[in-house]
């Protein structure tokens, strides 16, 4: 059984890190969560009991559902399309999906041996994405051939979804160049880059730190590269104040290599594309100081703002404590007459989740809704162990550049921070 367990959790943890794919129309990462439910109806304990972590999590799961069911009252709002059915989603999948996920790991006789369990299986889901990664760009830049195209669309026919590739471009000289943004086993290169972002956060080996985090680089996903040099910045002022001789020499071999090894790869047949791709994400970046009214940079960098905007002036005083809905946070930017301007057509007439974190929970789930997920994040990096510090340290400010929450896989990894949490209190409750 304990194999069987382990086989669970990783088929979980890679099926809800695929962000874009289905079968049919069923989210792959809906159907994700079956499997650990598998294991999980294996293993109950007679004796009920729920920590403080799980019961934070529950009363955010119960707030989205009340939060939805609020919404679906305000019929003026069903004018944006799947508006109703967003709602309603959310209802039903906290209802079958995650909080009996969330009850029954609570009530297994090895909760405590979840966490390792899924430690691994994070870590191995972020070597298998880079590996992935890394062949995604090299058949592209030797043989122009989009590898994840080859293979979700030409050989498995568009089985688990036709959309697995994110282009970008940027002219040097009088040249144009259009690159890949590699994105792994998934089409969302943001999400590829948290993906990375966790393999750093766990995995103890020094050269697999830097191999994810070069991987970032050529996803191009500018929110990735921003929390990867903060987390570089922070590594390196640690490593700065427990500095000896012995370190240095260290670090002075170490950073050798690390310019030969890059001399090298900018040498071989795929520096070309490498030199492309830096170009590219040097283009990304000058977007963010050129930002237009009414660009996507320059809504991004607004979000937060128009969010505080929207909840102090435009929302009811419901709205105001429990949000407009999960997941359609962006009809509060379409309903106001001064940020209207700024949208899309498309936002103008669909219901859709801000690309910010902070944005995205305050006006989808209210104050009381950021209050309690920001008291779980700040509850896990006061008792939980350096590793999941660093997870917190990742969604708080990857949630700053973009939405972390609505990814199912981070309902994953908000379940892993609650088993890293300090649970010797649990360990009375635990009798079979």
């Amino acid at each position: 059984m304990v194999q069987f367990r382990k086989i669970c959790v990783f088929a979980t943890v890679l099926l809800s890190s695929m962000a874009g794919a289905s079968v049919g129309d069923i989210s792959l990462t809906k159907i994700a969560f079956i499997p650990l439910i598998l294991a999980l109806l294996t293993e109950l304990k007679t004796k009920f009991s729920l920590g403080r972590m799980e019961r934070k999590l529950l009363l955010i799961y119960f707030l989205i559902i009340a939060s939805s069911f609020y919404g679906l009252l305000n019929t003026g709002l069903f004018k944006y399309d799947t508006y109703e059915y967003k709602l309603i989603t959310n209802i039903i999948q906290y209802l079958i999906i995650y909080i009996p996920v969330l009850l029954l790991l609570s009530n297994s006789k090895h909760y405590f041996e979840f966490k390792e369990d899924f430690t691994k299986a994070i870590i191995f889901l972020a070597k298998l994405n880079c590996i992935w990664a890394i062949i995604q760009f090299v058949v592209w830049v030797d043989l122009r051939i989009d590898f994840n195209d080859l293979v979700f669309n030409t050989y498995l026919h568009g089985l688990l979804g036709s959309n697995w590739s994110v282009y970008d471009q940027a002219i040097s000289g009088d040249a144009l160049i259009r690159n890949l943004r590699v994105a792994g086993l998934n089409y969302e290169s943001a999400c590829f880059s948290f993906i990375m972002l966790l393999g750093y956060a766990l995995d103890d080996k020094t050269w697999h730190k830097f191999v994810y985090l070069a991987v970032i680089l050529l996803s191009l996903s500018r929110a990735g590269i921003v929390v990867s040099i903060l987390l570089l910045a922070i590594e390196a002022f640690k490593f700065c104040r427990k500095m000896n001789k012995r370190k240095l020499q260290y670090f002075l071999v170490g950073l050798f290599i690390l310019v030969i090894g890059c001399y090298v790869i900018l040498k071989s047949p795929i520096g070309t594309g490498i030199n492309n791709q830096i170009q590219v994400l040097l283009t990304r970046f000058m977007l963010v100081n050129k930002a237009s009214y009414g660009s996507g940079t320059y809504r991004h960098i607004m979000y937060p703002v128009w969010a505080v905007q929207c909840w102090l002036f435009n929302l009811d005083p419901l709205q105001k404590l429990f949000g407009v809905g999960y997941r359609v946070s962006g009809v509060a930017f379409s309903e106001s007459t001064s940020i209207q301007g700024y949208l899309q057509n498309i936002m103008s007439t669909q219901a859709w989740a801000i690309e910010n974190d902070f944005a995205d929970t305050l006006l989808g789930i209210g104050v009381v809704g950021i209050a309690l997920l920001y008291s779980f994040l700040w509850q896990i990096n006061k008792t939980g162990d350096i590793y999941s510090k660093k997870i917190v340290f990742i969604i708080f400010f990857f949630g700053l550049l973009y939405n972390v929450s609505i990814w199912s896989f981070s309902t994953i990894i908000y379940i892993y921070l609650m088993l890293c949490c300090d649970n010797s209190h649990r360990k009375s409750c635990m009798a079979v």
